[in-house]
């Protein structure tokens, strides 16, 4: 998912060392940007919409789209290290 350039606004965070070494660990893992990974975190991100909202079921269907989207990029992450290492997925 790109951005339109011409509805990008520009702006500068402060985060620690081990937060930016995450960050690109979690952009290479899934073959994008940086940026990208943290307008993708700011999109998921609601907290207008609290999990003491939602029933059972709907909670259900969140729980396992979160852990399939974390198992995919956990996936991602492993492949992309393991090539860079030489080394075969498992």
């Amino acid at each position: 998912m790109q951005s339109d350039p011409n509805s990008l606004v520009r702006k500068q965070f402060l985060i620690t060392r081990s937060q930016v070494e995450k960050l690109e660990k979690l952009a290479g893992g899934v073959g994008t940007s940086a940026t990208e990974v943290l307008r993708r975190a700011i999109d998921a991100y609601a907290p207008e919409r609290t999990t003491t909202d939602m029933e059972a079921p709907e909670l259900l269907n969140l729980l396992q789209s979160r852990l399939k989207e974390a198992i995919d990029t956990a996936k991602a992450a492993s492949i992309a290290v393991g090539s860079s290492t030489g080394e075969k997925a498992s």
